[in-house]
């Protein structure tokens, strides 16, 4: 039995591996041709999808450190696709917002692995679809812990 778990982790691993790869090798090309990394287009969407918000919020929803989402914005501020709105209550904080070149690059923008996924999962019924969703929780989740159970990606719990 312990051989068999042995095989399926390292498996699974190849598996993980694979994904990894296939979603670096999608964003390398749409990288091209729009000439924004992942994160940026990540970003974007972000903003499109929720509204303005703070980097400290912005943060939290890519999973990435502050100091990186400020180096984003910085670029993508270069780039007049999103601006810094200080608000007038409260002057420290700076809310990050599209700017219209922005709203119109997303919305022309396809997003290639929600394309790919919307595709595949056309072909499913919806139970195999959620017990798709149900098992990559549960692999994030043992990806997200360390073993004294403590997140340390800090990635929330899917849900």
């Amino acid at each position: 039995m312990a051989f068999e778990k042995h095989s399926v982790v390292k498996e699974m691993t190849r598996y993980i591996r694979k994904l990894n790869h296939v979603v670096q090798l999608g964003a390398s090309k749409f990288s091209q041709q729009y000439g924004l990394t992942e994160s940026q287009s990540r970003l974007l969407r972000a903003l499109f999808d929720f509204g303005e918000m703070s980097s400290a919020k912005l943060s939290r929803k890519l999973y990435v450190t502050p100091a990186n989402v400020t180096g984003i914005i910085d670029r993508l501020e270069k780039k007049e696709l999103v601006q810094r709105v200080i608000k007038q209550k409260d002057r420290r904080i700076a809310f990050i917002s599209l700017t219209p070149k922005g709203i119109e690059l997303v919305e022309h923008m396809p997003d290639p692995l929600e394309e790919k996924l919307s595709s595949g999962f056309k072909s499913l019924d919806q139970g195999d679809a959620l017990q798709i969703k149900e098992s990559m929780e549960s692999v994030i989740q043992m990806l997200d812990s360390d073993p004294g159970g403590d997140a340390s990606t800090g990635v929330p719990p899917p849900g």
